[in-house]
């Protein structure tokens, strides 16, 4: 099996080290901290007294440290040490002290250019799992795997400061997360070298993954990129499950029948959330409007699509004589009633009508607009709590194509929140075509070197099955358009798969196969 260099990058505090080791130790691989080396020439520099006023003598350092710094790694029974001048300093180069001054010294020309020297001549062999700042940039840049590793500040300050007490060191979340914005800030700016990720580097994002989810993922990776292909052949794949749901189906082929009779044709906005779907629907004569252009469409046909209207709107267009061709999917057809219907039931009691969903979503405005107004719009656990009155009754309801999981976690945390005593009724309102769809694309993902996910840039439902695919393969690459894929694949890919969201149309992915086997058999220039 070849050995290959892995590069990971990414911001303060984000667990980049934690997984560089882990996956050098899987691999037998080397592991290389350079973030240490950094903090160990800021140590031996606060030692040297070569600060002043809260800086660091730059000029002092660049002439001393290649001369008085020698940096090693030990293995140790608790992991890797560095050993400064000879010294385990590995506890010392973890502190506060060290944190708050290392961005400065990763600034200065002559130490990035000793450490860096350093650094690249351990990866000539190859078999080397490195990780810092500008490893796949400038230290690794033909590295044949890369990573970009990141989380939010809060999420990066919260794993911080539970490491640093763990250690026994007493430290706040607030001074730590100061210094976690001004490190990003720093490193991102300075003149050599910035923190960025390189263009062929896989993003991960573990604000919300496990250290177990997000290392099985960069192992997957790791594992398919050093298998390669040996074939030399691709495999391109379209997942049968998806494109239209039934919903969808029923909307297009209403706008088709009755494009058929040569009549002119509105659509109360998208009649999709997908560009090139509407662009094509747009040249065969359906023409999508807005809610304030009703007025000027009198006697005109208008259709009504999946995501269904409030009330209101329909009454705006029997007063206009408007023609309503009604395409709402009978599954938001029946969600509509059964909020009206518990909406007025609960109202002598002032039961609060939730709606998980995303506010100003075309579906979530029909849904709000069955309780007058009236209905609380909430997209995660926290503005539940903002915007829920605890002491009253709840009726939690979802838009049909939410995530299956977290509306499962916000009623289980509703239920925990509200005073004793106090009901909440959840109604199980997501679309089973498109929850069943999570097992089905993360599984389709899974098995694939590399994932083409193509939706609408504002189709929610694209968004939460994109986030499916990526968290089962960290190759999945979001695209709107197959004008989007301009290069062949890396020449370890083998198989490739193409899914998409319930507003993608399937000649759409067909063009993404298209696209990807083109680029496939063009050779590149140097094979010409």
């Amino acid at each position: 099996m070849r050995r290959i260099n892995i590069a990971l990058d990414g911001h303060s505090s984000c667990g980049k080290s934690t997984i560089a080791k882990r996956l050098a130790s899987q691999l037998g691989y080397t592991y290389v901290d350079t973030g240490a080396m950094y903090r160990g020439v800021t140590l031996w520099s606060l030692r040297e007294g070569l600060w002043s006023d809260g800086q660091p003598c730059e000029e002092t350092i660049s002439q001393r440290v290649a001369q008085e710094v020698t940096l090693a790694f030990e293995a140790k029974t608790d992991g890797q040490h560095l050993l400064l001048n000879g010294e385990d300093v590995e506890r010392e180069i973890r502190g506060m002290e060290v944190s708050n001054h290392v961005s400065p010294i990763s600034t200065i020309a002559a130490v990035r250019k000793y450490l860096v020297a350093i650094q690249q001549s351990w990866v000539s062999a190859g078999g080397v799992v490195m990780d810092g700042r500008d490893i796949g940039t400038v230290v690794m840049p033909h590295a044949e795997l890369k990573f970009f590793v990141t989380a939010t500040p809060e999420v990066r300050a919260a794993r911080r400061v539970a490491e640093l007490r763990n250690r026994g060191d007493e430290v706040s979340y607030e001074e730590v997360l100061q210094n976690v914005e001004a490190r990003d800030r720093i490193d991102s700016t300075r003149a050599i070298d910035p923190l960025r990720r390189a263009d062929d580097a896989i993003l991960l994002d573990n604000s919300a993954l496990s250290l177990e989810e997000q290392q099985q993922l960069v192992w997957e990776v790791a594992m398919r990129v050093i298998r390669g292909n040996s074939s030399g052949e691709l495999s391109v794949e379209i997942d049968e499950g998806s494109g239209f749901c039934f919903g969808v189906i029923h909307a297009i082929s209403k706008a088709e029948a009755e494009l058929k009779l040569q009549r002119p044709l509105y659509s109360l906005g998208d009649i999709v959330h997908n560009s090139d779907e509407v662009a094509r629907l747009s040249r065969e004569g359906l023409h999508a409007v807005g809610y304030d252009q009703l007025p000027s469409l009198k006697g005109e046909r208008v259709l009504f699509r999946a995501h269904g209207e409030a009330p209101k709107v329909y009454e705006e267009a029997r007063k206009q004589g408007i023609e309503v061709i009604d395409a709402t999917c009978p599954v938001v057809l029946t969600l509509q009633k059964r909020i009206r219907t518990k909406y007025l039931e609960g109202l002598e009691e002032g039961q609060q009508i939730v709606i998980f969903g995303k506010r100003g979503h075309a579906e979530v405005n029909g849904l709000v607009g069955q309780t007058d107004g009236t209905a609380i719009v909430v997209q995660s656990v926290e503005e539940a709590r903002e915007l829920i009155d605890p002491s009253r009754a709840v009726a939690l309801f979802s838009q049909t194509t939410m995530d299956q999981n977290q509306f499962e976690a916000l009623h289980t945390a509703l239920r925990e929140w509200v005073h004793e005593g106090v009901k909440v009724e959840w109604y199980d309102t997501i679309c089973r075509q498109v929850s069943n769809r999570v097992p089905e694309i993360t599984q389709f993902a899974k098995e694939k070197d590399w994932v083409y996910f193509i939706a609408g840039a504002h189709s929610s439902n694209g968004k939460v099955l994109y986030q499916t695919a990526l968290r089962a393969n960290l190759n999945t690459h979001f695209i709107t358009s197959p004008d989007e894929i301009t290069t062949p694949l890396p020449s370890w890919v083998h198989t490739v798969g193409i899914c998409g969201a319930t507003s993608t149309p399937r000649w759409q992915m067909e063009a993404v196969k298209q696209k990807i086997e083109e680029h496939a058999s063009t050779p590149p220039p140097h094979d010409k």
